[in-house]
């Protein structure tokens, strides 16, 4: 599938998506099981 901007010509297949909220999980987080980076998106979701 070729992705293009909304003028149907510029390509943006492969060039992604840059961050711009950094969500490091903790060691604890791992260990009990907790996906911060999802309960993250979800709150920017919101």
């Amino acid at each position: 599938m070729r992705v293009t901007h909304h003028d149907g010509v510029t390509v943006f297949h492969l060039q992604g998506v840059t961050p711009d909220v950094i969500v490091t999980p903790s060691l604890q987080d791992i260990r009990a099981g907790r996906d911060v980076v999802l309960s993250r998106v979800v709150e920017l979701c919101q």
